[in-house]
């Protein structure tokens, strides 16, 4: 068995590398702050397709530096804009998960992280309309807090 997963991932290897030459790289804008583990997602509105960033963390790495800010990009027009902060009354949140269903965006879970490093899992799930371009009312919580 391990002969045959390094024989597979040999042959994917040389086939990526062979085709990479095939790729062209386009620089886009870049999000309007340097943020990681933020929860990221994407939905169609009048045809243009939009990546969203949900909340995260800052280049401080620090509690303070984690957010509820959040962003989407119009690859049509290769713009970011601020939308509204994730309404989680607990504050900043990082390590969500984002998912799109029926072009609605769904973010759920993550966690909060206190001045002192304790940290709590968060049971919510937000949900973002494109189309309005405004959050609805949460859903109902999940049955375990996840992040």
């Amino acid at each position: 068995m391990k002969y045959i997963t390094i024989l597979i991932l040999t042959h994917l290897l040389a086939f990526y590398t062979l085709h990479a030459q095939d790729w062209e790289w386009e620089s886009l804008s870049n999000l309007p702050e340097a943020v990681s583990n933020n929860a990221v997602a994407s939905a169609t509105v009048n045809g243009i397709p939009y990546a969203y960033s949900f909340g995260g963390i800052d280049t401080t790495k620090s509690p303070a530096g984690i957010h509820l800010r959040s962003y989407r990009y119009n690859t049509a027009a290769d713009t970011w804009e601020n939308i509204d902060p994730l309404p989680d009354e607990l504050g900043g949140k990082i390590a969500a998960g984002a998912s799109t269903v029926q072009n609605k965006i769904y973010i759920i879970g993550g966690y909060h992280v206190a001045s002192n490093f304790s940290e709590t899992s968060s049971e919510k799930v937000h949900i973002y309309d494109p189309e309005t371009n405004s959050y609805q009312e949460d859903g109902a919580p999940i049955p375990v807090p996840i992040d």
